[in-house]
């Protein structure tokens, strides 16, 4: 114990004496610390906990392999066929990632990034809407698929987190889009999804769902 101290108490003097030394290693150990303790609150957050959705265990994401990489994306007609076929998972559901032009009268016009998915992609997470509804299955057929729900960042950040905003009509690449709803805080991850704006109807042509009856037979 004695040595110990006398141990201490040189390390003190030491650093004292020389105090340029003492400052870089301080500035030096309280940086190393600082930047392992962000990692280690990102590292909780994002993957150590389990995600937002109930019952996340349960989520599967499916991808084809390739000479060229290990994750693959499906086409419609791989996905349509799969999901006639599916005997495994209770929902399967495909989304894609969208980019639009949003414009408002009055407003500088803005690019929005989205995801547009088939019916059963929000609902598999079990997470209900915090604002309005989900989209209605007829939403999911070309021309009908003129419809958008919102995230909550995107709500406040670019709405003021105004409640009246579902109901109300937007351009998105000149197209009448009518927002529907708004979802809660955190579903839309930013791990698994990047900036997530507004999610839409993911809605197959008569020619992609055609290619899919073909390849069952």
């Amino acid at each position: 114990m004695t040595s110990l101290l006398q141990d201490v108490r040189y390390g003190f003097r030491m650093l004292l004496k020389h105090k340029g030394f003492t400052v870089v290693a301080t500035l030096t150990l309280a940086l190393g610390i600082g930047v392992n303790t962000a990692m280690f609150s990102v590292l909780n957050t994002f993957l150590f906990r389990s995600l937002p959705y109930p019952q996340s265990s349960q989520l599967v994401r499916v991808f084809r392999t390739s000479p060229i990489s290990d994750s693959w994306p499906h086409n419609p007609g791989v996905f349509l066929t799969e999901h006639e076929r599916n005997t495994v998972f209770e929902k399967m559901a495909a989304y894609t990632y969208v980019s639009r032009s949003l414009v408002e009268q009055g407003q500088t016009a803005q690019r929005v990034s989205g995801l547009a998915g088939t019916v059963d992609f929000i609902p598999a997470f079990g997470v209900a809407p915090a604002l309005g509804r989900l989209f209605n299955p007829e939403e999911f057929e070309p021309g009908v698929d003129n419809v958008i729900v919102l995230s909550d960042r995107f709500w406040q950040s670019r709405f003021g987190g105004d409640p009246g905003v579902v109901g109300r009509n937007l351009q998105l690449d000149g197209k009448t889009v009518s927002v529907v709803g708004v979802m809660p805080p955190g579903f839309d991850h930013p791990i698994l999804w990047g900036r997530v704006d507004f999610w839409q109807p993911l809605a197959f042509t008569a020619e992609q769902k055609s290619a899919s009856q073909l390849s069952l037979n």
